[in-house]
């Protein structure tokens, strides 16, 4: 569903057919449906992935991921990670800030803290549990 979604409404044609003629829209409760069902079954339980976010480089991913999927439970819509981010740290609580900051610059030098991250996809599922899966 999100990928169709991403394909129908930002892909860009090479060859053959605009994508918007080849798959139907995609209702922004549907996608919410989706996104939740995603975060249930791959960001859920943090055990399952705690052994991902050892890494860095997966930390900032999975900041950026959640700011994305929160974006998208708000409006409807699939945006980059960068424009998700933006709007997260303009949007969400400001404790959230720093550890967005973080992905969005990340280097070997400074990445997102494991612990902040932990809360923030716990915070991100909170603001599910109305949609659940």
């Amino acid at each position: 569903m999100i990928h169709r979604y991403v394909v129908r409404e930002h892909g860009v044609t090479l060859a053959g057919p605009d994508p918007r003629t080849l798959i139907d829209p995609i209702d922004a409760e549907d996608l919410r449906h989706a996104i939740v069902s995603l975060l249930h079954a791959w960001w859920m339980p943090a055990p399952t992935c705690r052994r991902w976010l050892d890494n860095p480089f997966y930390r900032s991913y999975a900041v950026l991921t959640m700011c994305r999927m929160r974006h998208t439970l708000q409006d409807g819509a699939v945006v980059s990670k960068p424009i998700a981010a933006n709007w997260a740290q303009a949007t969400l609580d400001a404790r959230w800030t720093p550890l967005i900051q973080a992905a969005l610059a990340w280097s070997d030098d400074r990445a997102p803290d494991l612990d902040e991250t932990l809360r923030f996809i716990e915070d991100t599922r909170q603001a599910t549990l109305p949609l659940r899966p």
